[in-house]
């Protein structure tokens, strides 16, 4: 069919953009409402491009020096959306002062949500109403909402909001290819390259799919070549630009892989999301392969194979089979090799070693169920409205629209709710003047042990940011291994001898703070604890006093030294 007209586009446009106002609201546009973001992962995303737009532009342009210093990444590892920091340090955002765009990047994600899912129905269904309608199922997708609101996070994973991207690779996939299709898919690409590398990862597989269904009609092996290396080309200078990087001494993988995977389940499970649809048992990490398709996607499945029971099974398009087969790729690789049937593990595939550092790398394998969670609930809903007609058809899916919002309240209200959360202020426990004097003074915030996301690093990482020194209290994406092991060496060194760096100071767990007090020069070195903080502040007493508050550290009930 037809690309529909400007205004119908425009209708899909505002869906989007009213779903968004009904999920998050207009306050989260303001730049200066950073309130919203100020727990679990948006803190990151919040902090991570705080320490960047206020940091001098580097090499690569990605670079972000002070968020994490010898373990700092660029901003690719910290999931900001880098296309979205990128453009906003480059053009409008301020270097201080509360500022943030990940509003404005889910209103662009919630707009294009509904213009894919829109093209999309456009192919199939004759009428306006039924693709609109259509559009506006696929912005309450579950698995999009979920990126909101998870187990993980009272607000979630902003990048993996993008979600259009698939919507967007579908679509190439199933219209008919143009000349412009090589550019299209080179730009998408870039632009996925640019967001996330699983979403990357499932556009490059989608667009193999539509690679070989153009080599099957048309045998241009020679042309399909040129594009694949254009979009090679376009991808690694994205990824560059994006901050992507090897680590030293490893770090892209972590271990999960078997772990957070998709249940054969998932489409039917849930997890707390449905007010008439019961959890299902689920292994640990399932919710990282949650692909539940809602009351109204489940309804809109049973209604389509009832509607076609009795037709005889029509051969599938020969150019839909290889986007068919790579989403089955794509559900599978989501299976992971740890097959998983409720809580019960069918069966356990062992890996050759050699496998097993790829698979870490995207060991979060659950996610690439989303492909398959749209072509069910897009494809149902699609098959539906066209095999009753327009008028019933559109009746029909207002219906299911209507079940899938109302019952999917349980999840999405309470995202609503926080994200009404407004205000330029941002919470700390650090309520001592002795923090701000403090970073006022040294040039960097240490912890003790050092690591990745270590308990209470966030205000850490505020106070940091917000006098612009540089931390290594930080929560990454992924780590570099070796300099994360070289700096947890020389922490340790310092709380065995007591000798501190004094450009720094210090903050330390229980059992570090406890080994290093017999050792530490009182006359000459803090070492207190203050709101609740272990703190060593080298050098404090040569020209200050002990601040107000501070407490001695309490030793009787710590850990012993090293049980860390």
């Amino acid at each position: 069919m037809r690309l529909p007209r400007g205004a119908e586009t425009a209708a899909a446009l505002a869906i989007g953009l009213a779903c968004f106002a009904v999920l998050l609201g207009p306050g989260v546009l303001d730049p200066a409402n950073v309130a919203w973001m100020q727990r679990n992962d948006p803190a990151t995303y919040y902090l991570g491009w705080s320490f960047f737009r206020a940091a001098p532009w580097g090499w690569p342009p990605a670079a972000n020096p002070l968020f994490g210093l010898e373990i700092a990444s660029t901003i690719f590892f910290i999931d900001v959306v880098p296309l979205m920091a990128l453009a906003m340090k480059a053009t409008i955002a301020p270097a201080g002062g509360p500022w943030q765009y990940h509003g404005a990047w889910l209103l662009l994600c919630f707009a294009l949500q509904a213009v894919f899912a829109h093209r999309i129905a456009a192919l199939f269904l004759p009428d306006a109403a039924s693709r609109l309608l259509v559009a506006a199922l696929a912005c309450f997708a579950p698995v999009l909402l979920w990126r909101l609101a998870g187990p993980h996070a009272v607000t979630g994973h902003y990048a993996l909001a993008a979600q259009w991207l698939l919507l967007a690779a579908g679509w190439l996939c199933l219209r008919a290819p143009t000349r412009r299709q090589p550019l299209a898919w080179v730009a998408l690409g870039a632009v996925a390259a640019l967001i996330h590398s699983y979403l990357l990862s499932m556009v490059l597989v989608l667009w193999a799919a539509d690679a070989l269904r153009r080599w099957l009609a048309a045998r241009r092996g020679g042309a399909l070549a040129a594009e694949a290396v254009a979009l090679a080309l376009g991808i690694a200078a994205a990824l560059w630009l994006a901050g992507f990087r090897t680590l030293p001494g490893g770090g892209l993988g972590e271990p999960g892989y078997g772990i957070f995977r998709a249940n054969l389940l998932t489409l039917l499970d849930p997890q707390g999301w449905s007010v008439l649809v019961p959890n299902q048992a689920r292994g640990p990490g399932d919710y990282e392969g949650f692909g539940f398709l809602g009351a109204g996607g489940i309804v809109a499945l049973l209604a389509a194979l009832w509607v076609v029971r009795r037709d005889a099974m029509p051969p599938l398009p020969a150019g839909h089979l290889p986007f068919l087969a790579a989403i089955l790729v794509l559900a599978v690789f989501a299976l992971s090799n740890v097959i998983g049937l409720g809580h019960v593990n069918l069966v356990r595939i062992p890996l050759p070693p050699q496998v097993e550092p790829l698979l870490a790398m995207f060991r979060a394998s659950g996610r690439m169920i989303w492909p398959l969670h749209y072509l069910v609930l897009l494809g149902a809903a699609i098959v539906l409205a066209r095999r009753v007609g327009p008028r019933r058809g559109a009746l029909a899916l207002a219906a299911i629209l209507g079940l899938q919002v109302a019952d999917s309240a349980r999840g999405w209200l309470p995202v609503a709710m926080g994200a009404r959360v407004a205000g330029p202020a941002w919470s700390t426990p650090l309520a001592n003047p002795f923090w701000a004097e403090a970073a006022g003074h040294y040039q960097r915030l240490r912890r003790i042990p050092a690591g990745n996301a270590t308990p209470g690093w966030a205000p850490l990482a505020y106070l940091a940011a917000a006098h612009g020194i540089g931390t290594d209290a930080v929560y990454l994406a992924r780590v570099a291994q070796e300099p994360l092991a070289a700096l947890r060496a020389r922490g340790a060194a310092m709380v065995a001898t007591g000798h501190f760096d004094p450009a720094e100071f210090y903050v330390l767990d229980d059992a570090s703070a406890c080994a290093v007090a017999p050792r530490i020069d009182a006359a000459r070195d803090l070492l207190a604890r203050i709101d609740g903080v272990n703190v060593v502040a080298p050098g404090w007493h040569a020209v200050r006093r002990t601040p107000a508050g501070a407490g001695p550290i309490d030793c009787a009930v710590s850990a012993p030294p090293g049980s860390r």
